[in-house]
């Protein structure tokens, strides 16, 4: 699959930069899920419930939810101009865990 990207706008709406493995796994393998559990956002799909900008702005609000409660949550996008050096981390809905990976580097 060869994804054509704008990644300047997509950013420029995200206020702010990604991390070049992302752009690529989006580039090589478009929209999908790793063993239907981890879905990846999409810049470029017509289904808003996978659409990156979409669904960035709504994570971020359910974030700040969390954080002003007791969950501990991670930075992860820090620093915010070193994207290449952002950690890892995901959970499943309902779990407070978040595990982390460093990612290749």
């Amino acid at each position: 699959m060869d994804v054509r990207v704008d990644w300047p706008r997509v950013e420029q709406d995200l206020g702010v930069w990604l991390p070049g493995d992302y752009k690529w796994l989006v580039e090589q393998y478009g929209p999908g899920s790793f063993d239907g559990f981890l879905h990846v956002f999409q810049p470029v799909v017509p289904v808003a419930t996978v659409r990156l900008v979409d669904r960035a702005e709504r994570a971020a609000e359910i974030l700040d939810q969390l954080r002003e409660g007791e969950e501990s949550i991670p930075w992860v996008t820090r620093p915010e101009d070193a994207p290449h050096s952002w950690t890892i981390t995901a959970n499943g809905a309902r779990n407070t865990k978040w595990p982390r990976h460093r990612g290749h580097r």
